[in-house]
């Protein structure tokens, strides 16, 4: 048996074993999309409580916020991939970390998620309320049972 022929037989039987996967993780995702698809399923675009509101909007300014991080993040790596793809130096650069880089990008998702937690506060302190309201339990705080 020559060298080309094993190659296509083991070449041929990963592709099989990829189209498997494949084919089991669309079979999952859409399983998992199935299961959300009934009539009394929690629904972000139907909210239905005093804050439900507040809590859609803030929803969407988050990921408004994710969305525009997300495309920035890829496309800076496709321009990094497509003009560093082929170096001339075979040796690998020895130079240390960008301090000014790592400290932006450390920055950035600490000033997002300073800027999202007062938002969120708000939102929970609101459905407390309403919770605490519509239980009729306004003014009795939580205590322990005595022994």
């Amino acid at each position: 048996m020559s060298r080309a022929t094993v190659r296509r037989s083991g070449s041929g039987s990963r592709r099989r074993g990829a189209a498997r996967a494949l084919l089991l993780g669309a079979l999952l995702a859409l399983v998992v999309v199935a299961a959300g698809c009934g009539a009394d399923s929690p629904d972000i675009f139907r909210p239905g409580g005093s804050a439900g509101e507040e809590i859609k909007t803030l929803s969407f300014q988050i990921f408004a916020i994710l969305a525009v991080v997300l495309v920035t993040v890829w496309g800076l790596l496709t321009f990094v991939i497509i003009k560093y793809r082929r170096r001339p130096e075979s040796e690998v650069s020895k130079t240390r970390g960008n301090l000014k880089i790592e400290i932006v990008w450390t920055l950035i998702p600490a000033i997002i998620v300073t800027t999202a937690r007062p938002a969120n506060a708000k939102n929970v302190r609101v459905r407390d309320d309403s919770l605490t309201q519509a239980n009729g339990c306004a003014g009795i705080a939580a205590t322990s049972p005595s022994r």
